[in-house]
């Protein structure tokens, strides 16, 4: 029996004796807990009490189940029940072990516990033990892979939620995420889309730009909408996020005759259309706003909603971190940045306060920012100060000033351009540059009054109640 137990022990096999847990529920979060952790395990369903003290003896080691009664410590109501509904609990027992790909196994003294171990390391040899639900069946030589692990009933960090990152596999999770109100991790729900296809009218073979092509969803209506005859050039400086939507859209079945993405900033949309379509595009698309996947991954530093490290860049492969940044301005720039960005009220107390500090994560800058205000306002306080900083770090106001001042010559007569702005520094710049362009002549008409998001839709997508559309259409 030693022998049998040390071998059972060399192959990481778990044994479990389900008669010690008062209901089927708690057998099968332990089985749960150790077929995860990789184990194989047996459920022995014993019939007499003696079987139990083989067990005990020693000549088994338990696995991962510390705490576990004894039958001698096990209350006596529940030994009555055991006597009264055994055929019962002897049902939930098989279903938590099918539930879970654990191997039943009955026991009793007319079958000796050696012989039945025997049988199931023989049953091993000869076949495959059921595997848990997470692992591909399809490679013997596929090693196991575990879910991703997470404190609490629900996954809380964005790598941790698998089920979202995959919604062809997971439909329901992501439907049920949407239907929160919620954006499904790793994706980004497209702001004012049927506003902004009514406002640019694409029609069947037009030639169209979307400034920033983020997730791609404002961006396959249009591809829909110009066919036959159509083409959209994209831009967007991040090489991560471009390169996941260029794909994405290539798998949907737009290929390079309908659809091109240009690694650059839409600073330089005069002089690359220029070079490739010289009489100017039909519409202009520009969503200036930060994508959900940027904001949502850790690693992106763009947000504090998870802590990681301090980089905002839109681009990771070129500038200063906003970590590096801060740790270089001056006290009275950041204050002139936190004002015009963000209209912060705190600007000269916060930029005395954070200039020339080092701050390697998120966490550790929100966490000084809301040393510094009073507790109910300390949240906007962080959101604004994150804003300011990214606006800084990417140069963003200095890109949307050189495509607004190019944006007339970038229309074909008759074009139409639509701009979402998510913050009063940028609406302000949108909103006079339109104004100067009519009163130029460089625009036929624009637009009076920003255009937000109804009632549905910020209800549905929160991220929306901030949105502002303004549009032009060339003279």
């Amino acid at each position: 029996m030693h022998d049998l137990a040390a071998t059972l022990k060399a192959r990481g096999i778990t044994i479990v004796i389900s008669d010690l847990f008062d209901d089927g529920e708690a057998l099968q979060r332990a089985l749960k807990r150790l077929r995860f952790g990789g184990s194989d395990v047996i459920v022995f369903h014993v019939l007499d009490p003696s079987e139990l003290r083989v067990l005990f003896d020693g000549a088994v080691k338990f696995k991962g189940l510390e705490g576990t009664p004894t039958l001698e410590t096990a209350p006596a109501s529940f030994r009555k029940s055991y006597l009264e509904s055994f055929h019962a609990f002897c049902q939930r027992v098989r279903g938590s072990c099918d539930r879970t790909g654990a191997h039943y196994v009955l026991c009793s003294t007319a079958v000796p516990l050696s012989a039945t171990l025997g049988e199931y390391l023989a049953f091993r040899q000869n076949h495959r033990t059921r595997q848990p639900r997470t692992r591909r069946m399809e490679d013997e030589d596929t090693p196991h892979l575990r879910r991703p692990r997470y404190r609490g009933r629900n996954p809380r960090g964005f790598h941790e939620k698998y089920k979202e990152h995959d919604p062809a596999r997971f439909p329901e999770t992501v439907q049920k995420v949407l239907a929160s109100g919620k954006t499904p991790a790793g994706s980004h729900r497209p702001i004012l889309l049927a506003e902004i296809l009514d406002v640019l009218a694409p029609r069947p073979g037009e030639f169209a730009v979307d400034c920033t092509l983020g997730y791609g969803g404002h961006a396959r209506a249009l591809l829909e909408r110009i066919a036959p005859g159509g083409h959209l050039l994209a831009l967007d400086a991040d090489p991560l996020e471009g390169q996941r939507t260029l794909d994405r859209l290539r798998a949907a079945g737009f290929g390079p005759e309908v659809f091109t993405w240009e690694r650059r900033n839409f600073a330089g949309l005069a002089a690359l259309l220029a070079g490739r379509r010289p009489e100017g595009a039909d519409m202009i698309l520009a969503d200036l706003g930060v994508s959900s996947m940027q904001l949502d991954r850790p690693e992106r530093g763009f947000s504090v909603k998870h802590d990681g490290a301090l980089d905002m860049r839109m681009n990771p492969e070129r500038g200063l971190t906003a970590s590096e940044w801060l740790a270089r301005v001056r006290p009275d720039a950041l204050a002139r940045a936190l004002e015009e960005n963000a209209d912060e009220p705190r600007a000269e107390r916060l930029a005395a306060a954070l200039a020339g500090k080092t701050f390697a994560t998120t966490r550790a800058l929100a966490d000084a920012v809301g040393s510094l205000v009073p507790a109910p306002d300390a949240e906007d306080t962080v959101r604004r100060v994150f804003q300011a900083v990214r606006i800084e770090v990417n140069e963003e106001f200095g890109a949307l000033d050189a495509l607004l001042r190019g944006l007339p010559g970038c229309l074909a007569p008759g074009g139409r351009a639509a701009v979402l702005t998510f913050h009063s520094g940028e609406d302000r710049r949108v909103k006079l540059a339109f104004r100067e362009g009519l009163r130029a002549g460089m625009y036929a008409a624009v637009a009076e009054e920003v255009i937000r998001a109804g009632p549905a839709e910020r209800r549905d997508n929160p991220r929306s109640t901030a949105a502002k559309l303004r549009w032009a259409i060339r003279g």
